[in-house]
């Protein structure tokens, strides 16, 4: 970097020098393909039970995914639990109160523009004819990390 008041990079080419733009200097200290992650939730088909699901919107892949939950009151775990084997992703880690934890493993990537299921939440509540009874706008609280990737904290608000 030139000090004597200009404060840019310059390259030599030759016996010439040439200024570097931004881009330049990015390419020489490699540019990453980072996943990022985006949480949402989904309705199952009968409208009434949703599922938790991370997309990758990068430009890596995202290896050993975490999803921390934050489940609404309105909302329970499932009575018969279906993960692996149904096809949810990410295995439960435990949880603390109403924040649920799940993980994946070393074989768990989420590919860009892919997403997986997380996992499953069922409605508290129901009528006589198995539909779901909420309290207005159910709103989750979560936080998203995968491996190289920061901790994100985050909020998605169900309708």
């Amino acid at each position: 970097m030139a000090k004597s008041g200009e404060d840019r990079y310059f390259k030599r080419n030759g016996s010439a020098f040439y200024r570097l733009e931004h881009f330049d200097i990015a390419d020489m200290f490699g540019r990453r393909q980072r996943p990022v992650l985006n949480v949402s939730v989904v309705a199952e088909r009968n409208g009434m039970d949703i599922f938790i699901v991370i997309r990758n919107d990068g430009r890596g892949p995202a290896k050993l995914p975490y999803l921390g939950v934050d489940m609404p009151a309105d909302y329970q775990m499932p009575l018969i639990r279906e993960d692996r084997g149904q096809g949810f992703g990410l295995r439960p880690l435990g949880h603390l109160g109403r924040r649920y934890n799940y993980g994946g493993d070393a074989g768990t990537i989420i590919h860009v523009g892919q997403q997986l299921i997380a996992t499953r939440f069922e409605a508290r509540a129901r009528t006589a004819d198995g539909r779901a009874i909420l309290n207005g706008p159910q709103v989750f609280n979560y936080e998203v990390a995968a491996e190289g990737v920061p901790l994100t904290k985050g909020q998605v608000t169900y309708p």
